[in-house]
């Protein structure tokens, strides 16, 4: 744990010397801070504490957010020739994988907890005339899960391409094309479908209230953030590295 610490200090401060809160990644942040921090609970309302759509949003930022660092991982590590140095420390190869990760998805869900504090603000201010407005306890839950495994997700994709990119630039094209075909890939399996196998299926998901929906959309994440973590841990290699 504390070889992880240290990775992840190391990370913390590279990331923030290198985008911190100002240029284009600033005017970005506050872009997404006033889209769904001020306007979206300015125009919904207290019904915006309940909308699945929210943590649909909150997902994409925050893996987007958590998948930036990823490309530099390693790959901006090759470039700069700072890769070998790194290597070079007694640290072992898990606690320099999971320090790059581990701080890659608490940036991305650091930016979304920052957005969910701003439009609980904001809902108050807004439409909090006769009291406190608050999430429903479950819907909190959610609020929190959705977007902590969806930055696990991207993180480990990232990562898991970082490990072989060569350059930061093939890293970012090889991470788009996985994003698109992760979200595309399920509209695909869908229309190749037998209509016998679809309908049922769709009709059994219309059937499910929202809570239940969101359990097992959060199960799906967590499974397939384990698998992707644990492939990139045994793609791992030191030697690997240093050849590749």
């Amino acid at each position: 744990m504390s070889q992880i610490a240290a990775v992840m200090w190391k990370e913390s401060r590279e990331l923030i010397g290198a985008r911190g809160t100002r240029g284009r990644d600033g005017v970005v942040g506050l872009f997404f801070l006033g889209i769904f921090g001020v306007f979206s609970p300015w125009v919904h309302g207290v019904s915006w504490l309940e909308m699945p759509i929210m943590l649909f949003a909150y997902g994409f930022l925050a893996g987007a957010a958590a998948a930036a660092p990823t490309i530099e991982a390693f790959a901006g590590e090759r470039e700069r020739h700072t890769l070998e140095t790194l290597l070079a420390t007694p640290l072992t190869d898990r606690s320099i994988l999971l320090g790059k990760f581990f701080t890659a998805v608490l940036f991305g869900w650091g930016l979304v907890l920052v957005i969910v504090a701003v439009g609980l603000v904001s809902v108050n201010v807004f439409h909090g005339h006769d009291g406190l407005i608050f999430y429903r306890p479950l819907f909190l839950a959610w609020t929190l899960l959705v977007p902590l495994l969806a930055a696990g997700l991207y993180a480990a994709v990232g990562i898991f391409i970082s490990l072989r990119a060569p350059t930061v630039r093939q890293a970012g094209q090889m991470l788009g094309m996985s994003i698109v075909v992760l979200l595309i890939a399920p509209v695909i399996v869908m229309a190749l479908l037998p209509e016998a196998w679809v309908g049922p299926f769709l009709d059994h998901v219309a059937g499910l209230d929202t809570d239940r929906l969101i359990l097992r959309v959060v199960a799906l994440l967590l499974v397939l953030d384990g698998l992707l973590v644990r492939a990139a841990l045994r793609r791992f290699r030191r030697g690997r590295l240093v050849l590749a």
